[in-house]
């Protein structure tokens, strides 16, 4: 018996046909699309985070601007007197926080807003021996200067103590030294239409946190 071998051709594998590779490569093509969309978005969102965070940064270090006052122009002083009130310019500035007890020329004695003041332009009292160092005469034991001129200005106390020694005599014909005045009439010395001597004199003050508690008169030979 004849046996009829048959050869067998080998199997090859399928290609895959062109419409199989049309949709692989677009498919492949709409992945990396994506990707690079992803990632573009991240990147995006990176920096809107990092531009928020910048200007929380620059927001916390940003300074108020500092205002700048407007200069006040000079004033000039209006005073109009009455019998009891002084009206007074607001540039005039009362000593503050003040405690000592000196001798000056009182400039004025007024009221305002209720309260006693006076205006007191110190001077320095100096002795002979301090006179001739200074090499100041001193003809009756004494001399005085009156190196600064600033006007101090104070509020007198309700129950001031007030001493004069040239305002009256007594029956022999000396001054009545020591006499004590209240305050009304010592005001009304250093009223503007006032002619009394006493204007001229020199008033040691005693004061006490910036309020006059004493007042009295230095005689003058």
């Amino acid at each position: 018996m004849q046996e009829n071998i048959q050869s067998e051709a080998p199997t090859l594998p399928t290609q895959p046909s062109l419409t199989s590779k049309s949709l692989w490569f677009f498919v492949s093509l709409i992945t990396l699309l994506l990707a690079i969309i992803g990632v573009l978005a991240y990147q995006n969102y990176q920096l809107t985070q990092q531009l928020v965070e910048n200007q929380s940064i620059l927001s916390s270090l940003t300074i108020a601007p500092t205002s700048i006052p407007d200069p006040i122009s000079p004033q000039s002083q209006n005073i109009t007197e009455s019998d009891d009130v002084v009206q007074e310019s607001e540039s005039e500035v009362v000593e503050q926080l003040v405690s000592e007890k000196a001798i000056g020329y009182i400039k004025r004695v007024y009221d305002k807003n209720g309260k006693r003041f006076l205006d007191i332009d110190y001077i320095q009292w100096l002795n002979s021996e301090e006179c001739t160092a200074k090499k100041l005469s001193a003809p009756n034991g004494y001399c005085i200067e009156n190196i600064n001129t600033k006007i101090r200005s104070f509020e007198i106390s309700q129950n001031v103590q007030i001493k004069v020694d040239t305002l009256s005599y007594t029956a022999d014909g000396n001054f009545n030294f020591g006499e004590s005045i209240s305050y009304l009439p010592f005001k009304n010395l250093f009223a503007v239409d006032s002619n009394s001597s006493l204007k001229e004199s020199l008033y040691w003050v005693v004061v006490k946190d910036s309020v006059i508690t004493s007042i009295s008169e230095q005689y003058r030979p």
